[in-house]
């Protein structure tokens, strides 16, 4: 797909273009054309598959070119609109389809975090498990349970380890001394409390 970028004057030009072919005062509309931005991605993809479509990119330091809306002839706006109201239900069903079936998924992820929780540590006390499995399991955490570079029973003992570490020892209180050093000061602490769990005590 052809792609212009706005420039200075703000005018647009195609930034693949050699620098001496480039036109900075370029105005699509005078060639017929519309601005549809991004934001929606339903339209967007109509928008993409309209027969000379072209697309809008501005530059982004970390990512390069990035699109940031597109031309189309503007005749082909109100069908675009059009495709777009006739389809709203159908991708509202969708959506909740897709709500529900990621619920069911998160449901069973949990389900599956606290089954292995009472097995690795089956004396446990269930105020515990539940938050651990709260905590470690919770979507957009950004804990060591939503990793997907460690199994299960990986992610499952280095929660309780952190767990345990925040809730039974004074670890916080010594952060301040460095992280490594009150790790070390309150390991003994930590493992005493997992093999009880674990029922070696």
């Amino acid at each position: 797909m052809r792609r212009l970028a706005q420039s200075r004057e703000g005018g647009w030009y195609d930034p693949d273009a050699e620098e001496s072919q480039r036109d900075y005062e370029y105005d699509p509309a005078e060639d017929g054309f519309a601005f549809i931005p991004s934001g929606n991605a339903a339209r967007t993809r109509l928008v993409k598959a309209t027969p000379g479509a072209i697309e809008a990119v501005a530059w982004h330091k970390k990512y390069g070119w990035v699109g940031v809306g597109c031309f189309v002839p503007a005749g082909a706006v109100e069908g675009i609109e059009q495709r777009l109201a006739e389809t709203a239900d159908q991708r509202a069903r969708q959506r909740e389809h897709g709500r529900k079936y990621r619920e069911k998924q998160e449901a069973e992820y949990r389900q599956q975090f606290a089954d292995a929780l009472r097995r690795l540590f089956p004396r446990m006390p269930k105020p515990d498990v539940e938050a651990i499995t709260r905590h470690t399991t919770e979507v957009g955490a950004g804990t060591v349970g939503r990793t997907r570079l460690r199994d299960l029973e990986e992610k499952v003992a280095l929660a309780t380890v952190a767990h345990v570490r925040h809730t039974y020892t004074n670890y916080d209180e010594l952060v301040s001394l460095g992280k490594q050093e009150a790790r070390e000061m309150v390991r003994d602490r930590i493992e005493r409390k997992l093999a009880r769990w674990r029922g070696e005590r």
